[in-house]
C-alpha cells in the first residue's frame, strides 16, 4: 500500500522535501492490522524528527497541523479512526494564525 504526502508552508523545510510517496505495506501491513492515519503520523515524526519536534498536546504531530485525507479534513480523535487505502493523498499544513 502506497500513500502520497504532501507538505505545505514551513513543513517543506523541517522536513526536507514537498512531498514524498510511502509504501507501507513492509512497515504496517505484515501485522494485518489497518494502518491508521494516527500510524502514518507516527512515523513521519520518525523519519523527519524535525516533524516530530512540533508543539503537539495530544496525539502527536497531526495535533499541531491541519490534515486532510483526500482532500477532506480530518480532526479531533479522527486520526486514530481513520484508515489508510492505497493511494490515499495526505496533505500536512500548518495553522494559520495572525491577526
Amino acid at each position: 500500500m502506497r500513500v502520497r504526502v504532501r507538505y505545505y508552508g514551513y513543513l517543506q523545510v523541517l522536513a526536507g522535501l514537498a512531498e514524498e510517496e510511502i509504501d507501507l505495506t513492509d512497515v504496517f501491513l505484515s501485522a494485518g492490522v489497518p494502518v491508521t492515519l494516527d500510524d502514518l503520523l507516527d512515523l513521519l515524526a520518525k523519519r523527519h524528527p524535525a516533524l516530530g519536534q512540533l508543539p503537539s498536546p495530544g496525539w502527536g504531530i497531526g495535533n499541531a497541523l491541519l490534515v486532510s485525507r483526500n482532500r477532506q479534513r480530518i480532526g479531533g480523535s479522527a486520526p486514530t479512526l481513520t484508515c489508510l487505502s492505497d493511494g490515499d493523498v495526505i496533505d500536512l499544513v500548518p495553522p494559520a494564525g495572525g491577526g
